[in-house]
């Protein structure tokens, strides 16, 4: 699973990861240590070339390092619907509950959100380089 795995996400009991530079998608169970990665449960064929995974609590969201988001489904790694994102590339992405919208951005540059219907809501300027992967926090 290590080559060119990036994203990972927990949902439904389990832990989902991707690979960027393939299109498979594992599922782990959560019976590892302190209710981590345990055992594998199965692998899917979705997408690929995902760089970061996000979930809205129904739906896993992966970006591939461009314009698009793509929302698949976490039982059969399928593409459901595909967002175009503009204002930069999804290399990172996180899920907003508050604000009902992702958060994204590529290696270097801004930090955008999107609306589910991908219009660009709000820009957060950024100079940071080397940002891979984010999170959403509401209490902080």
């Amino acid at each position: 699973m290590n080559g060119g795995t990036v994203g990972a996400m927990w949902l439904n009991g389990k832990y989902y990861f991707n690979r960027w530079n393939s299109t498979m998608l594992y599922r782990y169970n959560d019976n590892g240590p302190g209710g981590g990665p345990g055992t594998l449960f199965d692998s899917l064929t979705y997408q690929g070339n995902c760089r970061d995974l996000t979930t809205d609590g129904t739906y896993l969201y992966g970006g591939g390092a461009n314009t698009s988001l793509y929302r698949i489904d976490p039982n059969t790694g399928a593409t459901l619907k595909t967002f175009t994102l503009a204002g930069g590339s999804t290399r990172a992405v996180a899920w907003d509950p508050n604000r009902k919208g992702f958060w994204n951005t590529n290696f270097g540059g801004n930090i955008f959100l999107h609306d589910t219907n991908g219009v660009l809501i709000k820009t957060v300027t950024s100079t940071l380089a080397g940002k891979y992967g984010m999170a959403f926090d509401s209490t902080s």
